[in-house]
């Protein structure tokens, strides 16, 4: 994970661990909302913990993607991918993409930036996951 804080990276795996799990964990991290949060107060230019938040967010709320909150999120994501860009990885990138095409409503090329993740990271459960919800839509 491209963060220099331990909390964000140990945050962004407890709210990856409840949105697969389909649960909030409130004894430990009051939900996975607060999670989320906490975990970008942790870091806030934690590139994958934007795109966990704003992908989660999206999808939950059934693709009501004419939000200006959420246009401004990512286009505050953006922002940041362009004065991080020399740092950011490969990964990062598609999954930043994968945002962009879903505040877009491009919902099938979202669904193929997160197919290509898979490729040549299986093991990336946010990828899973996001491509596993935009199925349904």
């Amino acid at each position: 994970l491209n963060t220099p804080s331990n909390e964000a990276c140990k945050l962004y795996d407890a709210a990856l661990r409840q949105y697969v799990g389909w649960y909030d964990d409130k004894l430990a991290f009051n939900g996975l909302g607060s999670t989320l949060d906490q975990m970008l107060n942790a870091d806030n230019e934690f590139v994958l913990g934007h795109c966990l938040k704003y992908g989660i967010e999206m999808i939950g709320n059934s693709m009501c993607l004419s939000s200006d909150v959420y246009k401004h999120n990512v286009e505050s994501l953006v922002q940041l991918a362009k004065l991080k860009r020399s740092n950011l990885t490969d990964l990062e990138l598609m999954h930043i993409n994968g945002i962009r095409n879903l505040i877009d409503g491009e919902v099938v090329k979202a669904t193929d930036c997160w197919e290509r993740i898979l490729v040549d990271y299986p093991n990336d459960m946010m990828a899973a996951r996001f491509a596993h919800d935009t199925y349904f839509y």
